[in-house]
């Protein structure tokens, strides 16, 4: 991208890996590499005043220099962002915290996304949530908004969460299957190389690796067999013995004729 440099060159700045990195009297800034015959224009408001400098250290990071009542500051110059800045203009950073793999999400549980997108102050941007099957849990967004020198974060917080309440306000078999959340910049430019969409899948049920068990007593006398009577089985003469494998099924469960069965159960 050739560009018209604006002002005079007041300082060139070369790094290790032939990174070059010029300065202008307007205080502009332009980045270029060795044997190149084109400028970059890069964003200078880090630049505090016209009479800052930069330079890179050994590690080939650019650092801005400037002088404020007496005092020497530095600050580090994110070159490699405002390059991908000018280069791609649409957005500078889009990451989130979307699982690539499914979500599992029941009742009474919460799941927490984030997605954040940094991009220049020059061009309008947002970040955009598709969602397909809404109805299998309630989703609340939050919005936080954050200013740089030059560029704005925007950031976004997803909770999902199926509670008993939404759960009773719709048929059991409705509140099962796959959520598809989908979140990307509204200006994505088809040019950029960086990814420009997050989608994961929430679903919402009971996750395949949880069951239901029934408490049993751990310690007991040891059972070889029980005897149904023949009052309980209706045609019986005699009363039925019953062998009981103690190894496979452990202790059993104590239970009156006259009282409810209403086993302890451990999700």
């Amino acid at each position: 991208m050739e560009v018209r440099l604006s002002g005079y060159i007041q300082q060139v700045s070369v790094s290790r890996y032939d990174d070059i990195v010029l300065l202008t009297d307007s205080n502009q800034l332009y980045y270029s590499y060795a044997y190149s015959t084109s400028f970059l224009q890069l964003g200078a408001c880090q630049l505090p005043d016209i009479s800052s400098s930069v330079y890179f250290d050994v590690l080939s990071r650019l650092y801005t220099i400037s002088l404020r009542n007496r005092d020497v500051l530095r600050r580090s110059y994110p070159l490699l962002t405002e390059v991908e800045s000018a280069l791609y203009p649409s957005f500078v950073r889009f990451e989130s915290t979307f699982h690539p793999e499914i979500v599992h999400l029941d009742i009474n549980e919460e799941v927490e996304l984030k997605v954040h997108l940094i991009h220049s102050t020059s061009h309008a941007d947002g970040i955009q949530v598709k969602v397909a099957n809404s109805h299998l849990a309630s989703l609340v967004v939050q919005d936080e908004m954050e200013f740089f020198p030059g560029i704005r974060g925007i950031f976004k917080t997803l909770k999902i969460a199926v509670n008993a309440d939404f759960a009773i306000a719709y048929k059991q078999s409705d509140i099962q299957g796959i959520m598809l959340i989908e979140a990307e910049p509204q200006r994505a430019a088809i040019e950029s190389y960086r990814p420009s969409r997050m989608v994961t899948q929430v679903a919402v049920g009971c996750p395949p690796d949880r069951h239901i068990r029934v408490v049993k007593p751990r310690t007991c006398d040891t059972i070889r067999h029980f005897i149904i009577p023949r009052s309980a089985r209706q045609g019986e003469m005699t009363d039925t013995i019953v062998q009981y494998d103690f190894g496979t099924f452990g202790c059993p469960i104590e239970s009156k004729h006259h009282q409810l069965f209403r086993p302890t159960l451990h999700l």
